[in-house]
């Protein structure tokens, strides 16, 4: 730092940040009184010191002095060499709390995006709603991966019940508003731009939140009661050891996590299904006898259809704009010759079901009680069996969401 320097230092910081230079300031007011006292008196033969002794006494504070500004100097040298370290690592800036990132400019023509979050709050504001349009443009041509917290798991409770700051405007509610909010956009983007796109949910506890485009990411590490403004925003190179860390760690949470369609599916009772669109949709139909018991379907054991050979309820897909409940009674009409009202029909229990990682089928599941099975003329699948709840649960060819239904005591 030159002497202008110094002075728009000054003139920005005002006048004590000169403390910082009395070591140098020293030195060059010692060097001029000797020399200027040599001059004086060589030419008139006077001396400004009273005796030898206080002349002698300047040069150890002058030794003193330049022993200080070297000491100086090397710290300048280690700051400058940890700063081509952290450049060598891959960090090119820290910027401050609060300070935005220019998330239009890095997503505009970006590959691939990669997001990792607590509840899309830190680093990557999923509640933004210019980032929300940016994200989920059904134009953009970005392979897009989103990870979230699972507001279900122990880890993300505890983490709210004992480290979550009396500020935070965070909850368990709030992650999992935000899981259906990105589930239903999923759902508005057309197929081209659906199959780019995958949200998983973790159930660890997250120690950083991520946002990678291309070969830049900024991370914002979590501690202690800290969040949001009150911790730094790293931007790092991927290619480098920082950022290649990150998105291995990234790769693990990806590898653990759950699709968001089968959260959805798990999680089903704490979510209002209404609100939820669903590509297709499926009503089954448990049918008990007057006795009791259960009259399930034998499905046909042929290559090509659903669970096959296996025992399940009668129903089946909806067709054009049914209701579920019309859905059931037609299905049942179709496979048993039996006309139903929607008085016979008891509800029991909607489930999503999920199709792939990113797309449920909304299966709605009714109960019919006092039937005869000999009214049953069978239309479709291998045959009818009587079973009694019990044996039905020991059986190993029962399908998946009648036994959950089964043993969950719905019925």
């Amino acid at each position: 730092m030159d002497f202008n320097d110094i002075k728009k230092t000054v003139k920005k910081e005002g006048f004590v940040v000169y403390l910082k230079y009395l070591p140098e300031i020293f030195l060059v007011l010692a060097i001029v009184c000797v020399s200027l006292n040599t001059f004086i008196e060589k030419i008139f033969d006077y001396n400004f010191f009273d005796s030898k002794e206080a002349f002698l006494a300047l040069g150890p504070l002058m030794l003193l002095t330049t022993v200080l500004i070297l000491w100086k100097k090397l710290s300048f040298i280690s700051d400058e060499l940890s700063l081509l370290k952290s450049k060598d690592i891959g960090i090119s800036d820290v910027l401050k709390p609060g300070e935005s990132i220019p998330y239009d400019e890095i997503m505009k023509n970006s590959e691939k995006i990669r997001i990792l979050t607590l509840s899309g709050s830190v680093v990557f504001p999923l509640e933004d709603e210019s980032v929300q349009e940016m994200l989920f443009n059904p134009r953009r041509n970005s392979d897009i991966s989103i990870l979230i917290a699972n507001p279900k798991s122990e880890a993300i409770k505890g983490r709210y019940e004992k480290d979550e700051p009396r500020t935070s405007e965070g909850s368990i509610e709030t992650i999992t508003n935000r899981i259906v909010w990105l589930y239903e956009l999923i759902q508005d983007l057309p197929s081209e731009a659906k199959c780019k796109i995958h949200v998983g949910i973790y159930d660890n506890y997250p120690t950083i939140s991520i946002f990678n485009a291309d070969h830049v990411v900024f991370t914002s590490h979590y501690a202690y009661k800290l969040r949001d403004q009150d911790t730094a925003t790293i931007c790092a190179d991927i290619r480098k050891k920082y950022g290649s860390s990150v998105l291995k760690h990234f790769d693990m949470v990806m590898k653990d996590s759950t699709d968001i369609s089968s959260w959805i599916s798990d999680n089903h009772d704490v979510i209002d299904l209404s609100e939820l669109k669903f590509l297709r949709s499926y009503s089954g139909i448990f049918a008990q006898s007057k006795c009791g018991s259960f009259l399930m379907q034998r499905r046909d054991n042929k290559s090509g259809i659903e669970n096959p050979g296996m025992l399940s309820v009668f129903g089946g897909d909806s067709e054009g704009e049914e209701t579920c409940i019309e859905t059931a009674i037609r299905e049942f009409f179709e496979e048993t010759g039996i006309r139903l009202k929607h008085s016979d029909m008891t509800h029991i229990i909607d489930i999503p079901m999920p199709l792939d990682n990113r797309d449920c089928k909304l299966c709605s599941y009714y109960l019919v009680r006092g039937l005869d099975e000999t009214d049953i003329n069978l239309k479709e699948g291998a045959g009818v069996e009587k079973w009694s709840k019990k044996i039905l649960l020991e059986n190993t060819e029962l399908t998946e969401y009648p036994r959950k239904i089964l043993e969950a005591d719905l019925i």
